[in-house]
């Protein structure tokens, strides 16, 4: 729990063991069902299904790093956590080199950022938005989110 709220990771909600991922229909029903509740905190991207999440979200916190530093987060996490499973990870998915995933990581910001901008003005307007675009913003970002100030 982070802010007394439940933190629900979509990659452990979403992935099945040997990296198999859910149907469509399992992936939104059960961020339906989360979010159908009063108080929650959800981690995760999954741009499909942001139409789901950003209506119910009181606040958007959207970790908009350069693709250099998503890179050097990637590879960072799976040098030190290779052939273990993350806490926010799926029961047997464990850490592993995946060039795809390198590949998703290169084209994300290229791809996504514009459909990422479009779902937060459609969806998440209401919302209050945390823009991140540095690691160091995060920790006083966080902090902001558990004690807002009137």
């Amino acid at each position: 729990m982070r802010m007394g709220l439940p933190v629900h990771h979509l990659d452990a909600m979403l992935w099945r063991a040997g990296w198999v991922m859910t149907d469509r229909e399992t992936e939104e029903r059960t961020q339906r069902e989360v979010v159908a509740t009063d108080r929650w905190i959800i981690d995760g991207n999954f741009g499909s299904t942001m139409v789901i999440r950003f209506p119910r979200a009181q606040a958007i916190i959207w970790l908009d790093y350069p693709t250099w530093l998503a890179m050097w987060g990637v590879t960072r996490r799976v040098a030190h956590e290779k052939g273990r499973v993350r806490d926010d990870m799926a029961q047997g998915c464990p850490e592993r080199w995946d060039l795809g995933f390198y590949k998703w990581v290169l084209e994300f910001r290229q791809k996504q950022r514009g459909h990422i901008l479009e779902h937060i003005r459609d969806f998440g307007s209401h919302a209050r938005l945390v823009h991140i675009t540095r690691r160091s913003q995060l920790p006083s970002a966080l902090v902001q989110l558990e004690c807002p100030t009137s």
